[in-house]
């Protein structure tokens, strides 16, 4: 036997095919790491590659990903430079989009929308009614608005 099956799309022959695969038990595939063992090949590459191969490490701290693109992402996340900061308060932002709403959310108009018994801030007066409707349902507040 070759160990490459062609198949022309029949039944005849896909029956064929998952007899042979069955007879030279192709149907298990076994980590060389722990020795799990899995019915499908997908499942197997997927458990190797995220649980055993890790060979992108981060230049930056202990972590190693299973990807360039998850390291690339992983220091853009956690070590990139973050361009926009919040002069009044120090907070840090990614895009100025960001900045901008935090801005207007946390010190502008509508700074004052803050609950007065948990302290948290809100943007709208309507999230805020709806925060007081569902973190404190039944208790009382000073000034709802």
């Amino acid at each position: 036997m070759s160990g490459v099956v062609v198949i022309d799309g029949s039944e005849q022959t896909m029956r064929g095919h998952a007899q042979t695969v069955s007879e030279v038990g192709l149907d298990n595939f076994t980590c060389r790491h722990c020795h799990a063992t899995f019915p499908h090949w997908p499942d197997w590459k997927t458990h190797t590659t995220t649980c055993h191969a890790r060979p992108w490490p981060c230049p930056q701290c202990p972590l190693t990903f299973t990807s360039q693109t998850m390291l690339r992402t992983h220091k853009r996340v956690y070590h990139d430079n973050i361009p926009y900061k919040c002069t009044l308060c120090g907070q840090e932002f990614r895009t100025n989009g960001g900045l901008t709403a935090h801005r207007n959310a946390k010190h502008g108009q509508h700074a004052g929308l803050v609950c007065n018994i948990c302290g948290k801030t809100f943007a709208h007066r309507q999230h805020k009614k709806y925060h007081m409707a569902r973190a404190h349902k039944g208790e009382s507040e000073d000034s709802f608005y």
